[in-house]
């Protein structure tokens, strides 16, 4: 050592920083956000298109529909698709303009139905021979009450293309059951009067469905009226 020298230990420099590391998680959540965007915005393009299309929530003719679900059923030579919305489920102490009553023991099921051209052309919805039932909780099979295109309307239209009209499915089952399911059918094929059916076009499922128990107003019966059939409307 010499004299005079410095007792200072010298100053090393510090090592270069390291770059930080990007977390894995956070990029994992970004790319996830990413996809659920794109499938999001996908979904609404399909429900968003043009009147008369196609959209997710809609189920094709055969398949089974919840009240407020639609169903698109198809008739006529040219297949003119039709949408089916059950609106509403309910028992009904009487029914149309008359106050028609059911039998004793005997309650009505009445389901509201809108139905909506989405084709191209006109068509008819009534198809000679088709065929409304209703499944009851006890196994018993109903079928529309014979009356009903005389007092009520029915889902029988002649609809152009983007018109939409309500009608009615009226049926008479035991005060003592509840509907579990109601299908509607198409006939396949005739001979002399008797008609032949395959599979329902429609099922519509009602396990689980809250009934309201009601006597319709006024209003209602002069909805429920066919017009069209004494007036020409």
């Amino acid at each position: 050592m010499h004299c005079g020298s410095s007792l200072a230990t010298p100053t090393t420099g510090r090592p270069p920083s390291q770059p930080a590391k990007v977390s894995h998680l956070k990029r994992n959540i970004a790319v996830i956000g990413i996809i659920i965007l794109a499938v999001a915005v996908l979904i609404g393009g399909m429900s968003l298109g043009p009147s008369g299309t196609m959209t997710s929530s809609e189920v094709q003719e055969g398949g089974t529909v919840t009240v407020g679900q639609a169903i698109i059923v198809k008739f006529g030579e040219s297949a003119v698709p039709v949408r089916f919305v059950f609106n509403s489920a309910s028992f009904n102490t009487t029914v149309g303009p008359y106050h028609s009553k059911p039998d004793r023991g005997y309650k009505f099921l009445v389901l509201e139905v809108s139905v909506k051209n989405v084709g191209d052309r006109e068509v008819q919805t009534y198809i000679m021979g088709d065929k409304w039932e209703v499944t009851v909780d006890k196994g018993y099979v109903y079928g529309e009450v014979p009356f009903i295109s005389f007092v009520v309307q029915n889902t029988a239209f002649t609809l152009r293309p983007e018109e939409e009209k309500n009608g009615y499915g009226v049926f008479e089952i035991l005060n003592d059951t509840t509907p579990v399911e109601v299908n509607y059918y198409k006939p396949v094929a005739q001979s002399g009067f008797v008609w032949s059916y395959g599979s329902p076009s429609i099922m519509l499922n009602l396990r689980g469905y809250t009934f309201e128990t009601m006597t319709l107003a006024a209003q209602d019966y002069l909805k429920m009226y066919p017009r069209n059939c004494f007036q020409g409307v």
